[in-house]
């Protein structure tokens, strides 16, 4: 190589050197900017994960709240062995009023994908109660619907059907009425 090099002409030689460091800078300038280039994507990236870092810091308060708030109502849920009978027959002594046609019902409000994958879970339990009350004041109603649903544990009004008298529409001929209260219960699943 030396000796072909040496035979070239001066201004060969000049042309030669002038390629070989233009091609030495354009490979360094090509590796320098790819460099750099990842450089700004790691920094774009880190600037990224600091901002999603900060975002969950900040939501970090609510989450804790909100998942205390869970754990509450989840535990009131493994506590409650409310009784809707016996509720609200207690509850329609207090306001003076009667209950007829108790009809109860349970179902499951878990869904059938959990059943499957755990074994020996608690499942979510709808309990409801349906009764008829007939010949009562819309004061008596709310009344009793209030003192219901301030029970400690959950206890809602899902359903309600009234009939109004046609001469006093103060006076609720008959009312169809459907109470629920939830939940959880251990239940083995089959094998």
């Amino acid at each position: 190589m030396f000796e072909t090099f040496n035979r070239l002409s001066q201004r060969e030689k000049t042309l030669l050197l002038t390629f070989v460091a233009l091609l030495f800078f354009g490979v360094l300038y090509l590796f320098w900017n790819s460099k750099l280039q990842a450089l700004e994507t790691l920094q774009t990236t880190k600037t990224e994960l600091q901002n999603q870092i900060n975002q969950i810091k900040d939501a970090q308060p609510k989450f804790l709240a909100k998942k205390q708030q869970l754990e509450a109502y989840e535990n009131l849920l493994n506590e409650n062995k409310q009784d809707l009978s016996s509720l609200m027959e207690n509850t329609a002594k207090d306001i003076g009023i009667s209950l007829d046609d108790f009809k109860e019902n349970k179902r499951s409000l878990s869904d059938d994908f959990s059943k499957k994958k755990r074994k020996n879970q608690k499942e979510l339990m709808e309990y409801t109660q349906s009764v008829t009350i007939k010949n009562i004041s819309l004061e008596q109603l709310s009344k009793f619907l209030e003192k219901l649903e301030s029970n400690r544990f959950p206890v809602r009004v899902t359903q309600l059907n009234v009939n109004v008298s046609s001469s006093d529409r103060q006076v609720l001929k008959e009312i169809q009425l459907t109470v629920a209260t939830y939940r959880n219960e251990e239940v083995k699943s089959e094998k």
